[in-house]
């Protein structure tokens, strides 16, 4: 077994991403995954047929398209023939390979709804609501058209970027 490539070194969550891998004498491979430590590994066969983003048919080099799901991902790759089966890395489940997944979801941190005392505003004429936006991602995310609100028949009550 050689090179591990995946589509994108960075993917984000809620896409996909094509993982190959380049094996040579194998019957089949298999990708083993898993969204967090503590869960059993799932099993996805790798296929080798020129349409899993794996080149010609009969090339040596399998595909599958994995679904980003969480902000980390463990894996394995076991291929195998008629005489020979193999791990990668050798001991698989106690040891593995991950892809670290950049977040998309913006988080909406330190809210402060009810600001009787704390920050007030410069002017001196009362102390507002506020709430700190977080990107995690290094991802840009367009809040354009976006609002906030306290009163859900009122949706678009305070437009982000606005005063």
């Amino acid at each position: 077994m050689t090179a591990i490539t995946l589509s994108s070194e960075a993917p984000s969550t809620n896409t996909s991403v094509w993982m190959n891998v380049e094996v040579s004498d194998a019957t089949g491979v298999t990708l083993a995954y898993r969204y967090s430590s503590t869960a059993p590994f799932q099993k996805s066969q790798m296929l080798e047929d020129g349409n899993s983003n794996d080149g010609a048919a009969g090339d040596g080099t399998y595909g599958v398209l994995l679904s980003i799901a969480n902000t980390t991902i463990e894996y394995y790759i076991y291929s195998e023939n008629s005489d020979a089966a193999t791990f990668s890395p050798v001991r698989a489940e106690h040891e593995f390979y991950t892809i670290a997944v950049s977040p998309t979801a913006l988080v909406i941190n330190e809210p402060m709804a009810d600001n009787g005392t704390t920050i007030q505003y410069p002017d001196d004429s009362g102390y507002p609501a506020w709430l700190e936006l977080y990107n995690p991602s290094q991802n840009r995310i367009d809040l354009g058209g976006m609002y906030l609100t306290d009163n859900l028949s009122e949706p678009t009550q305070w437009q982000i970027g606005n005063d």
